[in-house]
C-alpha cells in the first residue's frame, strides 16, 4: 500500500481541478486517486476551498429519497408477514433502508386523540379535602410530605 502525500498548501492548479471535479460530482475514490491523497485530505481541501456537500451524496439523509408511497408499501408488506429482507428484495431497496423507513414511519405517524381520563367524584372530593388540610410541621410543608394516614407506607399496614 502506497503512502499518500500530505497537503499543507493547496496549489492553484490543484484547487481549480478539485473544484471542477467536485462540481461535476466525481466520486471520492477518483478524486483520491487523481491527486494521490486520502479521504481525509479530500475533506480537508473541500473545507479549505469552501465547497458544500458533494452532489453525489447529498445531505446524507437517505430516507428523503423515498416518497410516502414507498414508505407505505414497506409498512404494508411488513404487516403481511414478510421480513425486511423480503420487502427489500420485492421493492429493490436495501434491508437496512427498509428497517429505517418502517422505524421512521412509526416515529412520525400522527398521534390519535386520547379521551380524557375522568376520576370518580368521590376521589376528587377526598383529594380536595387532603390538599386543604394544614401540614403537620414546617418540614412537611416545605418538602410536601403527605399527611398522617395518607402516605403509601401507612396504607400498607
Amino acid at each position: 500500500m502506497e503512502k499518500r502525500k500530505q497537503i499543507r498548501h493547496i496549489p492553484d492548479k490543484m484547487a481549480i481541478e478539485f473544484r471542477r471535479m467536485w462540481r461535476d460530482g466525481v466520486r471520492y475514490a477518483i478524486i483520491m486517486e487523481t491527486f494521490g491523497i486520502s479521504r481525509h485530505q479530500v475533506q480537508y481541501i473541500r473545507q479549505k476551498l469552501g465547497l458544500g456537500t458533494h452532489p453525489e451524496y447529498g445531505t446524507g439523509n437517505v430516507l428523503r429519497r423515498y416518497n410516502a408511497d414507498v414508505r407505505q408499501m414497506c409498512v404494508d408488506l411488513r404487516a403481511t408477514g414478510l421480513t425486511n429482507r423480503q420487502v427489500g428484495e420485492k421493492l429493490g431497496i436495501n434491508r437496512k433502508t427498509v428497517s429505517a423507513l418502517i422505524h421512521d414511519n412509526r416515529r412520525y405517524r400522527p398521534v390519535e386523540e386520547i379521551a380524557p381520563v375522568a376520576a370518580p367524584s368521590t376521589v376528587l372530593a377526598e383529594r380536595e379535602y387532603r390538599l386543604a388540610l394544614a401540614p403537620r410541621d414546617l418540614t412537611a410543608a416545605f418538602f410536601g410530605d403527605p399527611l398522617p394516614g395518607y402516605s403509601a407506607l401507612e396504607r400498607r399496614a
